[in-house]
């Protein structure tokens, strides 16, 4: 796909509607800008702010997965309602608790 675009005296430039679809932009985005001789590259990037990069170390993914690999448990209807009724945290362990030895 090839086509021109102009850059204003500003230093803007709007990028074709085919374009930011090829490069799934859809709203405002930020780009890696590259110069390879006389070649302008732009590569969509996702930042992450700081306090979110906790998320993702390796620690963190793989307690993550591990995790996910666990057998989970429900709750019912009833149970829920009388947690959320209650409003005790000891309860609330207590069936969690009780929930994970059946599971």
């Amino acid at each position: 796909m090839s086509q021109i675009i102009t850059v204003t005296n500003k230093g803007r430039l709007t990028l074709p509607v085919s374009v930011r679809k090829a490069l799934h932009i859809e709203e405002e985005a930020q780009l890696q800008v590259d110069v390879e001789g006389d070649t302008v590259i732009l590569r969509p990037v996702v930042m992450i702010p700081r306090e979110d990069a906790w998320a993702y170390t390796p620690e963190y993914r793989a307690r993550a997965e591990r995790a996910m690999k666990e057998p989970g448990f429900t709750v019912t209807k009833q149970e829920l309602e009388a947690l959320i009724e209650s409003d005790d945290p000891q309860a609330a362990a207590a069936l969690i608790a009780k929930k994970r030895r059946s599971a």
